[in-house]
């Protein structure tokens, strides 16, 4: 099938033909030609959605490793852009909670493939995060939500995937601390979503 913009799909079959060519820099045009009909044409222009993929993580997650980064299982998606110019807009929302000590952090990242990105300039031994987290009491949950466009720059499988890094103490995801089994307490979901759009 022929995934377009606009909901404009094309249902394909055993001997049709498809041609994909550039009117301009930004807009380039399918032209179809189903083996029994007529022929249909969609455009693509720049700044569109051509691809959608994402993963959910339903169950929890712990980690008590403190000073290095840890992959949290679940939360990490695969895309395969259609050409080097176009971008991928991630989107990550995650519950979390931890049962540090006031004022001991919490990071996040996201690396695509081996390289984080959406992360501040190098300052001394700062860390290099996309995102803080901080709850004030072992009964609370946080749920965060980050975006970024990025530029792979490659039409190769591209991987991306979350990232925590604990100071002290032992981190959760989809799960408070305390996790009682209660109706005051909750189960959540954490999830990356990957956008590819037309460059």
């Amino acid at each position: 099938n022929l995934n377009l913009q606009g909901s404009a799909n094309i249902t394909t079959a055993a001997d049709d033909f498809a041609w994909v060519y550039a009117d301009t820099t930004t807009q380039h045009d399918v032209l179809y030609f189903p083996k029994s009909g007529t022929a249909v044409v969609s455009s693509v222009t720049a700044g569109q959605v051509i691809q959608v993929v994402s993963a959910t993580k339903t169950d929890t997650f712990s980690t008590a490793t403190n000073g290095s980064w840890v992959d949290v299982t679940g939360i990490t998606q695969a895309i395969t852009p259609a050409a080097t110019a176009n971008k991928v807009r991630v989107v990550l929302t995650v519950t979390y909670s931890a049962n540090n000590a006031a004022g001991v952090c919490v990071f996040g990242r996201v690396l695509r493939d081996a390289t984080a990105i959406g992360v501040g300039d190098a300052a001394g031994s700062r860390i290099l995060a996309g995102m803080h987290f901080e709850n004030e009491n072992a009964d609370e949950a946080i749920t965060v939500t980050w975006t970024w466009l990025d530029s792979p720059a490659s039409v190769a499988s591209t991987t991306y995937k979350f990232q925590l890094y604990l100071e002290a103490g032992t981190s959760y995801i989809n799960r408070s601390v305390t996790d009682v089994d209660s109706v005051n307490y909750a189960r959540y979901a954490s999830s990356i979503t990957l956008m590819e759009v037309k460059g």
